[in-house]
């Protein structure tokens, strides 16, 4: 099993709420089965309001 995981988002409230241990519920299942010993979390606010009709050609 996996001892690391890394979560990348556009929410710096999400990253509060992780540090505060107030995980998602669907996380749960998934970091109690695994021996996660450790998580790095990396802001990326550059997808933040992207249109996708701008990706479609």
């Amino acid at each position: 099993m996996f001892t690391a995981a890394v979560v990348v988002s556009h929410s710096q409230s999400m990253f509060r709420k992780i540090q505060n241990g107030r995980l998602q519920y669907e996380w749960m299942s998934s970091i109690e089965v695994c021996n996660l010993q450790r998580l790095a979390c990396i802001y990326c606010p550059g997808h933040v309001g992207c249109s996708r009709q701008g990706d479609r050609g």
